[in-house]
């Protein structure tokens, strides 16, 4: 119909038709790599919704800009949730600056419903009452923003504090292999862990926390937002339960920051994976939701785990095996890592509210890419092809047949 509807002393002809044809080809497929690449050249924060249990979820992501100059490298991504009445913006304002520092890509996500909760198996609000399949809705989110931008194979990491520290570990211990370290900051699911593989903790809280209990939730040591346990399980109890998971031989202690108001912390020995816990003495509980006075130590021990993967720590900065020194060791299109690729398992049914003793691992949601192009690349293929072949459909349906001339009959009878 919409070729039909055009009129043949419209169409224009020869080198006219020519590069009206070649700009309608351009727009096209401007327009189509846009929607499908647009957010990729958004540098700087943005913001994205996506559909979970029938419920718009909202996330964003900050791109720092030495992440878009360089394309072409595969970058560490860091995940931050906040709190149980918090905001995704209190997260930012942690978290860029260090982002800017060392060159990730930050993911903060909103929690659900008014209460701005997760469902973190013992906390809380709305989002752990109504059931929600939170675990689901962070994949999704990792899933989206490793099709915007290249992400490094096995680099993706989560933090979250109170709700959110619930909310990231039950992420690591349901068993989703795609999490490679975790840093919880007053808030650990007390139970269960069941970690896909040895993952890298970085664990912090207060000795005087009263609204998530240093010595665990119980009836006799009462919790905020109803967290508790049949069994009151400390955090040193939890961090014992991680040297054991991660094989540590083990664990030494120093004084961060000695006195009073210091920091204690503790770090596994010979560890499968990097395993450090921090006690803070005399911090209220709130105060991390809007400042947290290690943030910057939470972002090296991300770079430097995804540095020991591809070089070796040094000076403050990572000396990479093929060459490369810098924050972390990024890695171009022709090293021998591929970009992190993965697809999604099938939904899995709505969780009830009460939560089972055992939680559903279920199978692993990634596949790595072993060298076949990836899916961004099969998009930009296909609306290559697509393009040429509309823009080749418009040609022979609007383009005039070249009429030969009638010979005159004294032509004819010669």
């Amino acid at each position: 119909f919409f070729f039909r509807s055009w009129r043949p002393e419209s169409v224009p002809t020869g080198a006219m038709a020519l590069g009206k044809y070649a700009t309608f080809c351009a727009v096209l497929w401007t327009t189509l790599f846009s929607q499908h690449f647009g957010s990729a050249s958004e540098c700087g924060l943005s913001t994205h919704t996506l559909t979970i249990d029938e419920q718009e979820r909202t996330y964003h992501t900050y791109i720092p800009i030495q992440v878009c100059d360089n394309p072409d490298d595969f970058v560490p991504l860091v995940m931050a949730l906040h709190c149980f009445g918090g905001k995704a913006k209190g997260e930012q304002d942690k978290f860029m600056p260090v982002a800017d520092a060392y060159g990730f890509v930050l993911v903060t996500p909103e929690g659900f419903g008014s209460q701005q909760s997760w469902n973190g198996r013992y906390c809380c609000g709305d989002a752990l009452s109504q059931g929600l399949d939170d675990l689901s809705f962070l994949e999704q989110v990792v899933h989206m923003t490793t099709s915007m931008v290249n992400i490094s194979q096995d680099s993706v990491y989560v933090t979250g504090f109170s709700n959110g520290g619930f909310m990231s570990s039950f992420l690591v211990s349901s068993g989703k292999r795609w999490v490679r370290g975790f840093a919880p900051m007053a808030g650990h699911v007390f139970k269960y862990l069941k970690p896909a593989r040895p993952t890298a903790i970085y664990m912090h809280h207060s000795t005087t926390d009263k609204m998530v209990n240093y010595n665990g939730c119980c009836r006799d040591q009462h919790c905020c937002c109803g967290i508790h346990t049949k069994t009151c399980v400390s955090v040193p109890h939890i961090f014992e339960k991680w040297l054991d998971l991660n094989q540590c031989n083990g664990s030494h202690m120093f004084d961060l920051v000695e006195g009073e108001d210091g920091i204690s912390c503790w770090t596994g020995v010979a560890c499968a994976a990097n395993t450090t816990f921090c006690a803070h003495r005399n911090v209220v509980h709130g105060v991390w939701s809007h400042m947290f006075p290690m943030v910057i130590q939470v972002g090296e021990f991300f770079v430097r785990d995804t540095c020991v993967q591809h070089g070796t720590w040094h000076h403050n900065s990572c000396r990479c095996h093929h060459g490369w020194t810098g924050r972390h060791c990024t890695v171009r299109q022709d090293r021998t890592t591929q970009p992190f690729v993965m697809t999604l398992s099938r939904p899995r049914p709505r969780a009830r509210a009460t939560a089972p003793e055992e939680p559903d691992d279920g199978p692993n949601p990634f596949i790595y890419n072993k060298g076949e192009l990836s899916q961004k690349h099969m998009f930009m293929l296909l609306v290559l092809v697509l393009t040429g072949l509309v823009c080749a459909l418009v040609y022979t349906y609007t383009a005039h047949p070249v009429r030969r001339a009638i010979p005159s009959a004294v032509e004819r009878s010669n």
